[in-house]
């Protein structure tokens, strides 16, 4: 936990579902609006967007509390869970989703996702009957973490949901004369998929059983300027007793500075400004600066962020390609700083770079890095964590980190590169000098009719006796090249 009390931007974590972070999170009114109307009118949405965009974010700090105002309730779900398929993972991100809020429900029967939504009833404090929005947060891992055959058992389950059609299993039983224990009229659910943009054509999956599962989409936008500008300046000003930055403010040219700097875009190796930026980059910059008003004054001073604050261009740039190396450098040890490398590096990123997840006693065992270590990267923003199965996983905390990490490797292979050379030449030229020493020595015929010998037992793999039989051959023979070459074989 962090004792110095919520930050006013959450940096690379998404906005959470919590009273705080929606006072926080600003900048989306009309996405949320929206979006609502979308999820109210139709029984299957489609949400996706670019990594960095904040679809998390306006799922968790927009649109929950506005569907509860509506007489609905949010259950989201993700399926980063390899231990458990993708139906048993709804089934228990519901339950943990209608306990953390304290909803009262009564659990369906788990048969089918069809059967569950029509046995299962949620209660608002009121006593109302609630109608509930199943929620399938980051979608993409459901193709990236799970089987085809598990897949394609799921998503037969949801078709029937969403199309409203009574599972085949149970119409044949109705066919084969058994009585049919639940009313035909379809169970009262709603379904919100939200998915990277770059993964939407997976979708076509899906598309065989549920046909028009992309009929109805919201293209998530990245924020104007204008949005981008509240998302700044906004949230410095919140009063809350939760959060212990002081409140502060930004000098006007500072944040003409700022988004001017946000909307640079490279394309083609061209950069472009636009009217838009990435929330991603945005909450990380400003972090950075509440960091810096952390530290600046005690509470009471006005503070004022100024241009000089920021360190110009350079100062940005460097905010967002260094988070995740600044990060390693606040841990105390290099034993540390080791550990949690590899742990991001070879861990939680897969080859084809996409983000893992790893369960807390596996990143123990093969990591050596601790659950206190792990909850001061979760501090840091650079991890994020959830409970599972009894147990707690972490992974990145957002998709753009991946980048930068792997960016964050090549320069220290670049570095290491360097390094050895720097130690190789002086050794190079240590043999040099070695060997020019030895070219000045009188020769022994005896010693330089050896050469055949050390290569026999050379061959044998006896190296260290044929590396003595050759140093003695090289005090005689300075000028057999061959013998040297050997030497440096062996070495």
């Amino acid at each position: 936990m962090n004792t110095k009390g919520a930050y006013r931007y959450p940096g690379s974590r998404p906005f959470e579902d919590t009273d705080i972070d929606r006072k926080l999170f600003f900048g989306r009114d009309r996405e949320k609006e929206e979006l609502l109307q979308k999820v109210l009118a139709r029984r299957l949405v489609v949400l996706f967007a670019k990594s960095g965009l904040g679809k998390t974010s306006l799922i968790n700090a927009g649109l929950n509390q506005l569907l509860r105002k509506n007489g609905c309730v949010p259950l989201k779900v993700r399926f980063n869970d390899v231990n458990m398929s993708p139906v048993q993972t709804v089934f228990a991100g519901i339950k943990k989703m209608a306990e953390q809020h304290h909803v009262d429900y009564e659990h369906g029967e788990e048969n089918t996702l069809w059967q569950y939504f029509k046995t299962a009833a949620f209660w608002s404090p009121e006593d109302t009957l609630l109608t509930p929005v199943l929620i399938l947060d980051q979608f993409e891992e459901f193709f990236a973490f799970h089987e085809p055959e598990s897949r394609k058992t799921f998503v037969a389950q949801l078709a029937d949901l969403v199309n409203g059609a009574i599972p085949a299993a149970l119409r044949q039983s109705v066919e084969k004369g058994e009585a049919f224990p639940y009313t035909e009229s379809p169970p009262n659910v709603k379904v919100l998929i939200s998915i990277r943009e770059d993964y939407l054509g997976q979708l076509e999956e899906l598309s065989r059983e549920i046909s028009d599962i992309l009929k109805n989409r919201f293209r998530l936008q990245a924020l104007s300027r204008e949005q981008a500008r509240e998302a700044i300046t906004k949230p410095s000003q919140v009063k809350d007793d939760k959060i212990q930055t002081p409140i502060f403010s930004y000098d006007s040219s500072t944040v003409k500075r700022m988004l001017v700097f946000l909307s640079v875009w490279m394309e083609k190796n061209k950069v472009v400004y636009k009217d838009e930026v990435e929330s991603f980059q945005l909450q990380l910059l400003c972090q950075h600066i509440e960091e810096k008003v952390r530290r600046k004054t005690q509470e009471g001073d006005e503070i004022i962020i100024k241009e000089d604050d920021l360190s110009g261009m350079p100062g940005m740039q460097k905010v967002l390609q260094n988070f995740y190396d600044d990060r390693i450098k606040r841990l105390r040890g290099v034993r540390k700083k080791i550990n949690v490398r590899k742990l991001c590096e070879k861990g939680l990123i897969s080859l084809s770079d996409r983000r893992l997840s790893l369960e807390e006693e596996e990143i123990g065992r093969r990591f050596k890095v601790s659950p206190s270590l792990l909850a001061e990267m979760v501090d840091g923003r650079l991890l994020r964590a959830e409970k599972r199965v009894g147990s707690v996983y972490y992974e990145l905390s957002h998709d753009t980190l991946v980048a930068p990490i792997r960016e964050s490797q090549r320069k220290r292979r670049i570095g290491t590169s360097k390094i050895v050379g720097l130690v190789l030449i002086p050794v190079l030229i240590v043999i040099a000098i070695f060997y020019q020493s030895q070219m000045n020595k009188p020769q022994s015929k005896n010693e330089s009719s050896r050469p055949s010998e050390a290569g026999d037992i050379k061959s044998t793999s006896k190296y260290k006796k044929a590396t003595a039989i050759y140093s003695k051959i090289t005090k005689y023979d300075q000028k057999n090249v061959e013998v040297y070459r050997e030497l440096g074989d062996i070495f």
